[in-house]
């Protein structure tokens, strides 16, 4: 079954990890900092010389000086970029997995799935031909899609992204719920 790709800037929200152009700015803010403030540095009090080339840009004026240490600065950077694009909310971006990474499998797949948006509901399977019948739910209430799963009548209680993002009590029972079925 071949499956639609989850989003690569949610996959950086689901592994615990910055995007990589954030990682790369703040390394580079972190070696203009030691540049500038370390004595033992190869080009300690360098000033680099006229621009000559249209292509060719010095390094330290258009690099950001870091005042705090780099983790921070990547989690601040990760989290103003997330409230800009709305992608997934998350309160508090840091630099770990995300809860449930220790489930058995099938949990932590569903789980990432349900997270992500990206599940294999009768809706979905549907609209890329692997599925050929009616898409509502077993609740009998609306489609089964992911929106539909989080809030079906079926669950003990509704769970939202922020249960699954924590993956308290609400979000293990809607994952174990349907963990068989995505």
């Amino acid at each position: 079954m071949i499956l639609k790709p989850t989003n690569v800037e949610d996959l950086y929200l689901l592994a615990g990890i910055a995007p990589p152009d954030i990682r790369r700015d703040v390394c580079a803010r972190v070696e203009r900092t030691k540049q500038e403030s370390q004595p033992t540095h190869s080009l300690f009090g360098h000033t680099p010389a006229k621009r000559r080339l249209k292509s060719r840009r010095p390094f330290l004026p258009d690099v950001k000086p870091s005042y705090f240490p780099p983790k921070v600065v990547r989690c601040n950077e990760w989290q103003r970029r997330t409230r800009k694009k709305l992608c997934l909310d998350m309160p508090n971006l840091r630099e770990e997995l995300a809860s449930g990474y220790d489930s058995p499998w099938l949990t932590w797949r569903c789980l990432n799935r349900l997270r992500s948006g990206y599940t294999c509901s009768k809706e979905q399977r549907k609209k890329w031909g692997y599925y050929e019948g009616d898409t509502t739910c077993a609740c009998g209430l609306d489609p089964e899609n992911t929106a539909h799963m989080l809030k079906c009548s079926l669950l003990p209680h509704p769970c939202t992204l922020d249960d699954l993002i924590k993956f308290n009590d609400v979000g293990k029972e809607c994952v174990d719920r349907w963990k068989k079925f995505v």
